[in-house]
């Protein structure tokens, strides 16, 4: 059944199936939760360390949300991977909608992934460097102290409300799917572009500390919330189409 359109029709969504479906997939909202409580683990822990300055060594080397290469870059980075994961499910419970939103899934996977990558490659960070540097903006102060700011920022702004305005028309579908998306790309541009880029003019210090807090858990939440989603439109498209079926 093809419903690709401008105001698709949603089919009556059993809620029984939907829950049964819960228990089948190991990506489900229970697991979302456990997920949380481990960027509220993490975050409690960065909050514990702005108390206790050089006493606590180890713990900020593995555990402080400044570094790029210890266990919150990597929590966050599985997140993405598992938020792209989903998105890939999305792709196969979609294929009977028409292949836009079949499409419009597979890129936000990809997406994801790549976001996944950067999170610990810096992608973002050095690669407006090098064209900041190829331009010849390196000579303009502001440009050569924040390539990121200025040329990754509104980039990367640019191209989640792309995805998103691709994604409304199937995410329209399921509604309350639609409003965890949106709300999930807000908090995760909140934290990751438009704090990281005020952090970048602070100086170093008390207030860039909780800064850089407030951004790594916004990242992290705005994720979780895309995988929300996510999960919500795959499980209502999936009872859907059992609810379509005729009985044996």
């Amino acid at each position: 059944m093809n419903n690709d359109g401008p105001f698709p029709i949603p089919t009556p969504v059993d809620r029984s199936q939907q829950d049964r479906l819960q228990h089948v997939h190991p990506l489900n909202q229970r697991i979302l939760l456990w997920l949380l409580a481990g960027v509220g683990f993490l975050t409690t822990v960065n909050i514990a360390l702005l108390f206790v300055g050089d006493r606590g060594f180890l713990i900020r080397v593995f555990f402080s949300m400044d570094f790029d290469r210890n266990i919150p870059a990597w929590y966050s980075s599985m997140l993405l991977a598992l938020a792209g994961l989903v998105a890939f499910e999305c792709s196969l419970a979609a294929e009977r909608f028409g292949q836009w939103s079949k499409s419009v899934f597979l890129l936000l996977s990809l997406l994801l992934v790549f976001m996944s990558c950067d999170e610990i490659a810096r992608f973002h960070e050095t690669l407006p460097e090098i064209l900041s540097d190829h331009l010849g903006l390196d000579s303009v102060n502001h440009f050569k102290a924040h390539p990121w700011v200025f040329l990754g920022g509104p980039f990367v702004i640019i191209l989640l409300v792309t995805m998103f305005l691709l994604l409304n028309n199937t995410l329209k579908r399921f509604p309350k799917s639609r409003s965890l998306m949106l709300w999930g790309f807000i908090v995760l541009v909140t934290g990751g572009i438009v704090l990281e880029s005020i952090m970048e003019f602070l100086p170093r210090g008390i207030w860039w500390q909780i800064e850089m807090l407030l951004e790594e858990t916004l990242e992290m939440v705005g994720t979780l919330l895309i995988s929300a989603s996510l999960i919500l439109w795959r499980d209502q498209a999936l009872a859907e189409d059992l609810s379509n079926k005729p009985p044996d």
